[in-house]
């Protein structure tokens, strides 16, 4: 995504490229969310948690003028939106909780 923002050139195909593949793994995971609600395993993991930034950051900057992220990919949508607010704590807290095994089972709840 840097190379979108910070790249003395802008290089369409490039972007282009990259948009197409962000909508591309947005698909993927709107289908495993459509049947489960973490990516793995049944219930929040490592996975879920490494996935909060690019979420945020390719919905926010990469994807936002090319798709409508909540209407094309909602289960993805949703589950992005609970999981900002699901974890919005610094790094040192998530090693806590992790290490205490302090994380809800589902963010429905």
């Amino acid at each position: 995504m840097s190379f979108m923002r910070f790249h003395h050139e802008q290089l369409p195909s490039a972007i282009e490229r990259y948009q197409k593949e962000t909508q591309r793994v947005f698909s993927v995971l709107d289908g495993v969310l459509a049947k489960q609600e973490w990516l793995v395993g049944g219930k929040c993991t490592i996975a879920d948690i490494a996935f909060v930034n690019w979420n945020y950051r390719a919905l926010d900057f990469s994807v936002k003028e090319v798709c409508d992220a909540e209407k094309e990919y909602p289960h993805f949508y949703a589950y992005v939106q609970i999981s900002e607010r699901f974890f919005s704590f610094n790094s040192a807290d998530v090693e806590v909780l992790l290490c205490a095994g302090g994380i809800r089972s589902s963010w429905r709840e």
